[in-house]
């Protein structure tokens, strides 16, 4: 077998759950099967175009086998989308009852313009002689490239969406539709996310169910103690909550909560990893204008040793969010033997064990995660921290992902 696996970015740069995933499977499937990884030759997070961070290579990348990077062409990513919304108001004047026929040329727009928009990875399937194509991430132009490509030349196309069906613009989606109608098999994180594929019109029978994993092995061996840590973030002594600034993933209760335990007298802080939405930059200006006493620190995109020093300096890592599909970090912060705290009725539910090695508090609820996180204050929580770590080792083993992800390969192959 001959398979394709297509992400948004490979090389060292601010890596999502989704990129992270595609890279520990390329080299566990490098073992078992022929297999090339495509991506562009972005570095940055960011897909917004005033940002133009990015390697200058594209081609092979020379020690890590057959990865292929191509590159991003942000002109030509500027010009579709202007086209794209021009077209959408075009549709919008001239066909009666035309909105999904507007929606997917919205979306499709949407898709070219989040990025990254490398057109190479088109032709580099449809002209190959690849059995399979696995692509994930939805709805990246990468991704859309490789659906098209494995279509237009008659390739088996497997997809990862990583479904934040808790958002609107992907619940309602018209592109979500096309993806599931035209992939010969769907993988789903969690039984959750398989249910709300289905409900857009998935069917059941081509979704399989494979969680993320992780592999301990990449965690640095000799990060210094957790109190040196704290000390030299000029936290000595404060109990440090761990979290993504982002409004979907739960990071204004997360503020809320802990600026109700200062207020308190409780000496808690808060550290960030990833780059701060604007509902977040407001919230956090209006509760340290209010309580000067609130220790936040915004530590922005990180990548390999820094993000696991983040991970190993804090207590509690905390990621309420009700749109994930997964939640890869919470795999991150269980391989530092962290404890974690998630949403109640979302797909969390199926990872974290409430009271075992994390805490289940009621979504938007900043007081109830206030009240949580003082419980966890006054108690002894390495335990909770070491039963995740275990946890982590027996149910998320990246070889037991890439064995199951190959099966499916081999099915729709066959």
């Amino acid at each position: 077998m001959k398979l394709a696996i297509v992400t948004t970015r490979f090389i060292d740069g601010d890596m999502r759950g989704g990129e992270e995933m595609s890279r520990t499977l390329f080299y566990f499937l490098k073992e078992k099967t022929r297999v090339s990884l495509l991506a562009s030759d972005m570095l940055s997070e960011s897909y917004n175009l005033k940002d133009r961070r990015r390697n200058s290579c594209s081609g092979l990348v020379e020690g890590d086998g057959d990865v292929i990077l191509f590159k991003t062409h942000f002109s030509s990513q500027r010009a579709i989308q202007i086209l794209g919304q021009r077209a959408v108001r075009v549709l919008e004047r001239g066909i009666p009852n035309g909105i999904s026929r507007k929606s997917l040329f919205a979306e499709i727009a949407k898709s070219f313009a989040w990025g990254p928009f490398a057109p190479g990875i088109y032709n580099a399937i449809k002209g190959s002689d690849y059995d399979v194509v696995f692509s994930s991430i939805f709805p990246t132009a990468t991704a859309l490239f490789s659906l098209k490509a494995s279509v237009d030349s008659g390739k088996p196309f497997v997809f990862t969406p990583y479904f934040h069906y808790a958002v609107p613009e992907h619940r309602n989606s018209t592109l979500i539709h096309f993806y599931t109608k035209r992939s010969s098999a769907l993988i789903a994180c969690t039984e959750s996310e398989k249910k709300a594929l289905i409900d857009t019109g998935a069917i059941g029978e081509k979704i399989y169910v494979i969680p993320l994993s992780f592999d301990v092995s990449t965690i640095p061996l000799d990060l210094p103690p957790q109190e040196s840590l704290k000390e030299s973030m000029g936290l000595k002594d404060y109990f440090v909550v761990l979290t993504h600034p982002w409004i979907q993933k739960g990071a204004i209760e997360v503020l809320k909560s802990v600026s109700m335990l200062v207020d308190r007298g409780k000496k808690v802080a808060v550290i960030s990893i990833g780059k701060p939405d604007k509902e977040y930059v407001a919230e956090e200006t209006r509760l340290v204008s209010r309580n000067l006493n609130l220790k936040i620190l915004d530590l922005g995109w990180l990548q390999g040793r820094k993000k696991w020093e983040a991970f190993s300096a804090c207590d509690v890592f905390a990621l309420p969010s009700r749109s994930d599909a997964f939640g890869i970090s919470y795999l991150n912060a269980w391989a530092l033997k962290k404890t974690v705290l998630a949403a109640k009725n979302t797909p969390a539910g199926e990872i974290v064990d409430d009271g075992i090695n994390g805490m289940l508090v009621d979504p938007g609820n900043p007081e109830n995660l206030a009240l949580t996180l003082d419980n966890l204050i006054n108690s002894d929580i390495r335990d909770m921290g070491k039963s995740g770590y275990q946890k982590l080792l027996a149910s998320y083993s990246p070889n037991d992902m890439s064995e199951r992800y190959l099966r499916v390969f081999e099915s729709v192959i066959r």
